[in-house]
């Protein structure tokens, strides 16, 4: 039982049964610098460990002292063999089931325009078949930090940007689902001129008043420009604008997700400002670019939530954590085709191996 539960892991699970009569099978060497404990299918730490009492009543503890990274350890060690692996067993049923695989609802676009298509075949000629494999066959580890994430591929520990992951994602979703995406209703329907107002007076899209004009009437300039755009956004793109100036709706991009709110001002005036309406093919790839910086934005951190440990040191704000590891990593195995711009611009660093961790530890 405990190896069924252990995938197969405990000693001699991979030792040759003998035959009857005859001398037993030598097991096949295994170069040790090459040996993987971990797939893409295999579970996460986070599953194994038992929640203990709050930070309020940990404090409490003898002598004051602060729990330890790992102090769920000594309660599994209460525990019997049997208890353990039964826990391990039942969770590992819960474990994904495939490498890779969209979701059955999950359809592409079928257009025909000359220039959706050439973005489509630039998508396809910008991949890169190692890191496509890496993200596919990844095994998440934890996140570092608000922006960033360990995973392990085969023998290497590799370091991601987690937003310009997700930005490139959701780029991507934006053409391949190009007329067919679902819709996000937005309850009430938000005033477009009162959200770029805000963005044009503060934050990185402020402007000088002397030099730009007024941020009033950018933002009706801005409204006004959505509003003539109306039918093309809505129909190609399910961003709905009424007559009154308000966004009704939004892009269902990826199933079960939703973008974050405090990045919607910097999408309208982005999307206003950033995009050439003149031409085709530039005016659809800037919409979709607008769109994935908007949609893979980190989530602001949760104030009413207890901070995550996190492998990188301080700790991080939960729905930070949650969004990465069980949003954004899941659907980077089929939703993104990753370029080799990824990997030139630092977004994917290998941080070790274990080949050549093992000539300095000569174990692992």
């Amino acid at each position: 039982v405990k190896r069924k539960a252990l995938g197969g892991g405990g000693a001699g699970a991979g030792a040759a049964a003998p035959e009857p009569g005859g001398p037993p099978k030598k097991p096949k060497y295994k170069d040790p610098r090459k040996m993987v404990r971990t797939d893409a299918l295999s579970q996460t730490l986070d599953a194994f460990v038992v929640r203990g009492p709050s930070a309020a009543s940990a404090s409490t503890r003898e002598g004051g002292a602060k729990p330890r990274p790992f102090d769920f350890v000594a309660d599994f060690k209460r525990k019997n063999p049997t208890e353990i692996a039964e826990e391990l067993e039942a969770t590992a049923a819960q474990a994904p089931s495939g490498r890779g695989a969209a979701p059955a609802s999950f359809r592409e676009t079928r257009c025909g325009y000359d220039s959706v298509r050439a973005l489509i075949v630039d998508l396809e000629t910008r991949e890169d078949a190692t890191l496509r494999d890496a993200l596919r066959r990844h095994v998440f580890v934890g996140v570092a930090d608000e922006h960033h994430a360990f995973v392990q591929h085969a023998t290497k520990l590799l370091l991601m940007r987690t937003t310009d992951l997700a930005r490139e994602m959701f780029y991507q979703l934006a053409i391949r689902r190009f007329g067919i995406m679902g819709m996000l209703d937005l309850d009430p329907p938000i005033d477009i001129a009162g959200l770029a107002a805000r963005a044009f007076s503060e934050g990185e899209d402020a402007v000088d008043p002397e030099t730009d004009g007024e941020a009033s009437a950018l933002a009706a300039e801005a409204t006004a420009l959505l509003r003539s755009k109306a039918e093309m956004l809505y129909e190609y793109y399910r961003i709905s604008v009424d007559e009154d100036g308000r966004l009704v709706s939004l892009p269902d991009l990826l199933e079960g997700y939703s973008p974050p709110a405090h990045a919607l001002p910097r999408f309208l005036v982005r999307l206003a400002s950033r995009v050439d309406w003149t031409r085709e093919q530039p005016c659809f790839e800037g919409i979709a670019r607008a769109l994935g910086e908007f949609y893979g934005s980190p989530p602001r951190p949760d104030p009413n939530a207890e901070p995550a440990p996190c492998a990188g040191g301080p700790a991080v704000a939960a729905n930070i954590v949650s969004t990465a590891r069980d949003t954004f990593f899941p659907a980077f195995r089929w939703a993104l085709r990753p370029p080799i711009d990824l990997e030139r611009t630092g977004a994917i660093v290998e941080v070790a191996a274990l080949e050549r961790l093992y000539y300095v530890f000569e174990r692992c």
